[in-house]
Parts: C-alpha cells; sequence; structure tokens
C-alpha cells in the first residue's frame, strides 16, 4: 500500500497534466461548436453525446504517445513532437469515428458537422 501511495505522489503530477490537457481539449471542442456556428444556439444534447468520445479518444491518443510524461521537466522538441502527434492521432480517430458512423449509422447524435461536412464534400 506504501508503495502504491509514492507512486502516486511521484506521478500526481503527470497525471494532473493530463487531466488539464484533457479540460482543454474538452474547452476547445465547446468553443469549435461557437465559431462553427457563430452563436450560442446550438443542441447541448449533441454536445452531451459527443464530448465524452471526443475526451476518451483524446486521452487514448495521450497515453499512447506519452505526451504528458516529459512536462514540467525538461519541455523541449521531444515534447513538442509528443504533443503533435497525440494531435494527428486523435484527429485521426474522431474522424474514422464520424465516417464509420455516417456509414453504419450506429448513434444519431454522433456527427460533428465540420468534420462530416468536409470529409463527405468529396463523395
Amino acid at each position: 500500500m506504501e508503495y502504491l501511495i509514492k507512486i502516486l505522489q511521484r506521478d500526481a503530477f503527470k497525471w494532473l497534466v493530463l487531466v488539464i490537457d484533457l479540460v482543454f481539449v474538452s474547452t476547445s471542442f465547446i468553443l469549435s461548436y461557437y465559431v462553427y456556428n457563430l452563436t450560442l444556439d446550438f443542441d447541448v444534447n449533441k454536445i452531451l453525446v459527443q464530448l465524452p468520445i471526443i475526451a476518451l479518444v483524446t486521452l487514448i491518443a495521450f497515453l499512447i504517445t506519452g505526451s504528458y510524461k516529459g512536462i514540467g521537466q525538461n519541455t523541449g522538441i521531444r515534447n513538442v513532437n509528443a504533443i503533435f502527434n497525440a494531435i494527428c492521432l486523435s484527429s485521426i480517430l474522431v474522424i474514422f469515428l464520424v465516417l464509420g458512423n455516417s456509414v453504419f449509422q450506429i448513434e444519431n447524435s454522433f456527427t460533428i458537422t465540420f468534420i462530416h461536412h468536409h470529409c463527405t464534400k468529396f463523395s
């Protein structure tokens, strides 16, 4: 038990950085609806369905790339590269989820308008 507490204390800053990153992504996602619509009049129920999925995909991308591990120590090009990789991976995963959902019609609320519009414009 003491070993577990030591590990949690040692890695607490890393997990805090991960949580802050997820808050930034979630806030950016909500703000993107405002920027796209130029109004606060959008369907909140869609955001309540989409936001947990976006947060989960982003969490997976951050965990895979380990972008939260090096922040605060020797922040440099390696950390910028890890964050860039996490953003690219999460974007690719979300695009595949949106396109897969539009093909298989799994969840009607999970069609992110600006991604769906730009990805299906060429088909």
